[in-house]
């Protein structure tokens, strides 16, 4: 009967462990399940997460390789980390010493990275007008961007010749009209002159005895006065031609 007792009380002890453990097992199930589908989650918003971050850098990667300049970004090292592509010839130190002024770019790089946060350079290369700026991003990371301006360097003289065609323009406008106040004095003179000897060379034959004395000196007077205005004349017509440029130099 005791050994009876024993064996239901071991059997009892044994389902009572087992039932423990099953609950234990059971527990840690539930528990592994629930890490389970949160690192699930979790995983799936990485995933979204790094593919919105490469979306967002192709995107940017796509705006930078539409930018009308090249973009290069360097290390201390002088290693290049991205480029977009655009005017790989930058980096080619016999290229830029065809440049003029001559561009010795590792020295400017160097300068930038030693504490020069923006260096604006210009030069002319290949009959084009180019336009450098290095920006200090970083203590480890420089960017160079390159731009072709030659259009607006040119749109730049065509606006500057403009401006001083409008300033000769204004100059001949006053040259002229501070020409023109005397010139038409002196021909209105030289017009009352010529008929003074016109009425002299009339009279003086009934009014003098000896006009042959006085004749060859009216005739010199009369030439003079004609050359005058002859000469009033030509200066009459440079102060149109003066006047039609400066209007065309105004407009």
């Amino acid at each position: 009967m005791y050994k009876r007792q024993d064996l239901f009380q071991g059997t009892l002890f044994a389902a009572i462990v087992s039932s423990i453990g099953l609950l234990i097992t059971l527990y840690i199930s539930l528990v592994l399940r629930k890490k389970t589908k949160s690192l699930k989650q979790e995983l799936n918003q990485r995933q979204k997460a790094e593919a919105e971050i490469s979306r967002v850098s192709a995107q940017f990667h796509a705006v930078l390789d539409g930018l009308p300049y090249g973009v290069i970004l360097l290390n201390q090292h002088l290693q290049v980390i991205w480029q977009n592509g655009k005017y790989r010839w930058m980096l080619e130190p016999e290229r830029l010493t065809q440049a003029y002024p001559k561009v010795m770019l590792q020295p400017l790089i160097q300068s930038g990275f030693n504490g020069e946060d923006t260096q604006l350079i210009e030069f002319s290369l290949d009959d084009k007008r180019w336009k450098l700026n290095l920006y200090l991003i970083s203590s480890n990371m420089l960017a160079l961007f390159i731009e072709d301006c030659t259009e607006h360097f040119e749109l730049k003289q065509a606006s500057d010749l403009s401006s001083r065609l409008a300033s000769l323009g204004e100059l001949t406008t006053g040259i002229a009209h501070e020409i023109n106040n005397p010139v038409g004095l002196i021909n209105q003179s030289m017009s009352l002159m010529q008929d003074i000897i016109d009425d002299m060379q009339r009279t003086l034959p009934l009014t003098t005895t000896q006009p042959q004395t006085l004749q060859p000196g009216l005739e010199a007077l009369n030439y003079t006065s004609q050359s005058v205005q002859e000469s009033a004349e030509r200066i009459g017509c440079i102060i149109r031609d003066l006047k039609h440029f400066s209007r065309y130099g105004l407009s």
